[in-house]
Formats: C-alpha cells, structure tokens, sequence
C-alpha cells in the first residue's frame, strides 16, 4: 500500500523541499472538497497555476506546464495519517 493522502502529500512536500521547490494546492472543480497538487519553483503563484490550461478535450493532458508540475488529484488531505485506520 502507498499510503493516505496525509502521508502522500506529505511526501511530495519534503520531496519538493529537497528539489528547492514547493507544493501548490489547487481547488478543483472535479469534486468538491478534492484538490489539484502541483509542486512548482519557489515563487510560482497561484495566479499563474490557474491560467495554464488544465485537460479538455482540445488539450486532453493540458499545456506543457499543467504537463510538467502538476503531480495529483487528491479527494482530501486529512488533519493526521489514516493508515492504520
């Protein structure tokens, strides 16, 4: 088993960390409540997250920068590890 989301995202932070980079969350609008993870370069904002062009049926894996950063679809990120649950 991989693993919750908690220890997922959790992962891709240090990950990010290591990289010099950091992890972005995105609202999606898949799901309420769900999240597009993107791990971008330091000073990346979220403004420039929200005009790359995510999947359609034009671009059906989005631009070349949805391409390059975005990591996860993520239903929720939970306060604590759920694991052992």
């Amino acid at each position: 088993m991989i693993g919750c989301n908690y220890c997922l995202f959790k992962i891709m932070k240090e990950k990010a960390d290591r990289e010099g980079k950091v992890v972005k969350l995105l609202n999606s609008s898949i799901t309420m409540g769900s999240f597009e993870v993107f791990i971008v370069p330091r000073g990346t904002k979220l403004n420039q997250i929200k005009k790359w062009c995510k999947p359609s049926e034009k671009l059906p894996n989005g631009d070349e920068n949805w391409q390059k950063y975005h990591k996860a679809w993520m239903m929720e990120i939970s306060k604590k590890c759920c694991c052992g649950d």
